[in-house]
């Protein structure tokens, strides 16, 4: 059974994923698809998280090349495998003008871009500099503990307060979005979750991820945590599950916090190996090297 399917970019051939997720259980499908596109758009970072490596590694600075990165938009357009564009570091806002500019080429070549930014949120005061911001559909803070104190002490960094936050989501709405990582020791079971989202949804947070730690470390196969072995109380409705194989799967849910009137989107994400032998998604690095997934094969 074949999972993937060769094309060609940039007089590369590149196997990519071909296999449909499915709810698990149910016969494999397959169709043609767009990938996802990361932009990394630095390799700096200013927290210490353990169960990242950015921080421990020595990137020199290099000078993102626009016009290379319009080519590869161009190019992925005209054969339509251009889907979702994630931007992401190293931390975001650290590049603030390199993050503006990518975001004016997205606005310029493409109508109605899916377009997400990731940020720890150290630097949130930066968001209210964006000329462009009208083109992003998510930003996505990652957040892993609803205490300022814990959050902060898991980046070994100061982010963004509760309030800050709040700020932001009054002044840009719902695309202020968050992601926790599921990690033993703070958020690891149903009630802190609960807990973590009746928080968030006080100061106008309804949508959240929860994403158990992908193993890059010791520390992040130390502190991993299944939320499949959860056992869900009432207020959380199961909408849909997906499976890739034996890669990753993800659960959506709807959440119904306690004393408050809204119902919050969550979703859960796990991903069992981190290694494929065909392309799942495309990157373009800071370096300006298009590849296949992240450290893959070279296209452009």
């Amino acid at each position: 059974m074949d999972y993937s399917k060769t094309t060609e970019i940039f007089g590369k051939y590149v196997d990519i994923k071909f296999n449909d997720c499915i709810p698990k259980g149910e016969k494999q499908t397959f169709h043609e698809r767009a990938l996802t596109l990361y932009i990394h758009i630095n390799k700096i970072c200013n927290a210490k998280c353990d169960f990242c490596n950015v921080h421990k590694q020595k990137s020199s600075k290099v000078e993102f090349d626009y016009n290379k990165l319009t080519e590869v938009l161009i190019a992925l357009i005209r054969m339509n495998k251009l889907g979702r564009i994630s931007i992401t570091g190293g931390e975001t806002f650290f590049d603030i003008d390199v993050l503006d500019n990518v975001l004016l080429i997205i606005k310029q070549l493409i109508e109605k871009p899916i377009v997400t930014i990731n940020t720890n949120a150290s630097m949130l005061n930066k968001i209210y500099q964006l000329k462009n911001i009208d083109v992003l559909t998510e930003i996505r803070i990652s957040r892993h503990h609803y205490l300022d104190e814990k959050n902060n002490s898991i980046f070994r960094t100061k982010c963004a307060s509760l309030s800050d936050i709040s700020d932001a989501v009054k002044t840009y709405g719902g695309i202020i979005k968050l992601n926790c990582n599921l990690i033993k020791g703070y958020i690891d079971n149903t009630l802190e979750i609960s807990n973590y989202l009746d928080t968030v949804c006080k100061i106008g947070i309804l949508q959240v991820g929860f994403v158990g730690l992908m193993p890059f470390n010791k520390y992040c196969i130390d502190h991993y945590v299944d939320y499949t072995k959860f056992q869900f109380p009432d207020n959380y409705l199961h909408v849909y599950n997906l499976h890739d194989r034996n890669i990753c799967q993800c659960d959506n849910y709807l959440y119904f916090p306690e004393k408050i009137p809204e119902i919050m989107q969550i979703y859960f994400r796990q991903v069992h190996k981190l290694e494929c032998n065909y392309c799942r998604q495309l990157s373009y690095s800071y370096d300006n090297k298009f590849t296949e997934g992240f450290g893959g094969k070279v296209i452009y």
